[in-house]
């Protein structure tokens, strides 16, 4: 944001973050006309006796679930034990699964249709970690080959959940 376009207001920082309401009609600069300045909330004051919280885990995994050279999600099976180890509480599991930059989806090598890769990456996610009581929490990526190009991302919904599923997985439908 050029600091002319709004005289009277100076930023703190080229990294503050800002919302503007304007206009992109060239599709290369925003235009802008208004700036809202944020306001901090205030932090959380409990308002009766502190209990002590019960721990819990979280594993966070990153993808891509695959090599460079295969398809074969050899390193979700791999984060697959360690659910069924450790089993912790919640996985916060982020896209993506079947990644646009990967060599067979660039070639068109596939055998299936990106949606059938998703669909049997979680169908073994979720069948091989049924019994472990964690919590799964899919987040897509803009990688995702099978998934929307566009920011805020949906949900994913390609995937049908049996209903005892839908109770132990309720987050499946992603962020």
């Amino acid at each position: 944001m050029q600091g002319s376009v709004f005289p009277s207001t100076a930023l703190a920082s080229e990294k503050q973050v800002v919302v503007m309401e304007g206009t992109n009609s060239s599709g290369g600069q925003l235009v802008a006309s208004k700036l809202y300045e944020g306001v901090p909330l205030p932090f959380h004051k409990p308002t009766g006796p502190i209990e002590e919280a019960e721990q819990q885990m979280v594993l966070v995994a990153c993808g891509p679930y695959t090599t460079s050279d295969s398809i074969s999600y050899d390193p979700l099976v791999d984060l697959i034990e360690v659910i069924n180890k450790d089993r912790p509480d919640v996985c916060i599991l982020l896209g993506p699964f079947l990644d646009t930059k990967h060599t067979q989806v660039e070639n068109c090598q596939l055998t299936a249709s990106f949606e059938d890769f998703f669909k049997l990456c979680m169908k073994s996610l979720i069948e091989n970690t049924r019994n472990t009581g964690s919590r799964l929490v899919i987040v897509p990526s803009l990688r995702d080959v099978h998934h929307d190009y566009i920011y805020p991302q949906p949900p994913f919904s390609c995937y049908e959940l049996s209903k005892d599923d839908k109770q132990v997985f309720p987050t499946f439908e992603g962020v």
